[in-house]
């Protein structure tokens, strides 16, 4: 091996969970393949071990964690975290002088200030410095045009462009977004180098405030998505494609097998694109024996009672459904493509064949009703036995929505000043908005306090 990366997951401090991030292992291990001598460094979950003893990076936990605002007001803020002791503690968590580019993980907007902490510090060392992620593919330019720390930008999946990157140095003077590649098929088997999974067991028991100790590492199954909800990128980011499932269950093997864990989330926007897909899947996992432990994400379209017995069956514990909302309303308005009944049937039938569903609800759409929140509400009433536990996600723009493309067909007006910001036509201004979301969110999480198994800690499956 000829050149040396490493593949940050910068700290956000909101993760504080077990699950090992499949965003860098993966690209560490497209790029090992490739010849690239490549590490990660999972620093939100090395900074939260550290900073119980460190009360200078507890304060700057403090000071990322209350970052907000735009990508402008982020940059004027580095000037206060210019702390050489902080500067010296971050480069040390990296332990990785030697590698001529850091390439940093992006996945959400709490990441960015201790990201662009740690660009400083390894430019200032003479390293490449790399943005990747969800966040950085939604801002790519506007990160280029005000960082000068920042080399360059990949917006998508970034195996490729990486180990283009990687293998130009020292010639590293691109500063265009990089565009990647696009097919489930090719993407690589995720490698743990650079990692202590032991870490992972140690948080795993700091969370489950238990003696047990879990590993759960991740795979990508699919990317992109056959539907078209109107909140939703996904669709116009990625050709929809999938892992043959005879590849699938080989990866699922070897990296079990190196992790020594028989616990994997197997991850993409839904396992069930075609009924087919599922089912050859779970056949596949079934004669295959590995004695995985394993979920999902799933729609809940086109499931009956013998294809969910057979998930139930190839080793899947906990599937996490889309729900969004209780309101038949929304899903109609968003394109969900769900109707309430065939939802509530197959939470009902896969609680019964034993499956832990995960309800997953969608809060702050434009234009969002009282009636829907409390419909929602209801929805959760009713389905309290089948639902074992719940996360709300907050509405956000996503750029490559039809929302964001297509703005007053659907009737709001985008602040261009503020990312993420709208006004609704005809309705409620930005402001407003969002103090109408926090009284909504707060009605649902109260909603789902009342769920029958509300106790059984699903954070800790990731």
């Amino acid at each position: 091996m000829s050149t040396s990366v490493v593949v940050i997951y910068p700290p956000g401090w909101v993760r504080y969970n077990v699950v090992v991030p499949v965003s860098i292992t993966t690209l560490v291990g497209r790029l090992r393949a490739d010849g690239v001598d490549a590490e990660s460094r999972d620093l939100e979950l090395e900074c939260f071990l550290h900073n119980r003893k460190h009360s200078n990076l507890r304060k700057l936990d403090m000071e990322l964690l209350c970052a907000k605002g735009t990508i402008t007001e982020h940059a004027s803020a580095l000037e206060r975290l210019r702390d050489p002791w902080t500067g010296q503690k971050l480069r040390a968590l990296v332990r990785a002088d030697d590698a001529h580019t850091w390439a940093f993980s992006i996945m959400g907007a709490r990441q960015l200030r201790s990201s662009l902490v740690l660009a400083r510090v390894g430019k200032e060392l003479g390293r490449h410095i790399v943005f990747g992620g969800q966040f950085a593919t939604s801002h790519a330019q506007e990160l280029l045009d005000t960082f000068p720390e920042i080399d360059a930008v990949v917006r998508g999946d970034g195996e490729g462009p990486l180990v283009e990157l990687a293998k130009k140095t020292p010639r590293f003077e691109t500063k265009e977004p990089q565009e990647p590649e696009q097919d489930a098929k090719t993407l690589a088997i995720p490698s743990f180098a650079g990692l202590n999974l032991d870490q992972y067991r140690r948080r795993s028991r700091m969370v489950a405030k238990s003696d047990e100790a879990h590993l759960i590492v991740q795979s990508i199954a699919v990317l992109g998505c056959v539907h078209r909800c109107l909140f939703c990128g996904r669709p116009k980011q990625h050709q929809f494609s999938a892992k043959p499932p005879e590849q699938l269950v080989d990866e699922l093997r070897r990296i079990s097998d190196e992790a020594g864990s028989r616990n994997i989330k197997i991850e993409g926007n839904e396992l069930n694109p075609t009924r087919r897909y599922l089912d050859e899947l779970t056949g596949a996992l079934i004669d295959a024996d590995l004695g995985l432990n394993w979920g999902c994400y799933l729609r809940l379209n086109d499931l009956d009672r013998e294809l969910l017995e057979q998930l139930r069956e190839s080793g899947c514990l906990f599937v996490r459904w889309g729900i969004e909302s209780g309101a038949q309303s929304f899903h109609d308005r968003m394109n969900k493509g769900y109707r309430l009944e065939e939802i509530e049937q197959v939470l009902r039938d896969a609680h019964e064949v034993g499956l832990m569903n995960i309800g997953v609800f969608l809060i702050g759409v434009p234009f969002e009703p009282a009636e829907e929140i409390e419909a929602t509400r209801v929805f959760i009433e009713r389905c309290r036995e089948w639902i074992h536990a719940g996360k709300i996600n907050p509405f956000g723009l996503a750029p490559d929505s039809d929302l964001v493309r297509c703005p007053e067909q659907h009737g709001i007006r985008l602040d261009p000043d503020l990312p993420g910001a709208y006004d609704e036509l005809g309705g409620l201004t930005w402001s407003e908005k969002r103090k109408l979301n926090h009284r909504h969110y707060r009605a649902v999480a109260e909603a789902l306090t009342t769920i029958e198994h509300a106790s059984l800690r699903a954070e800790i499956l990731g």
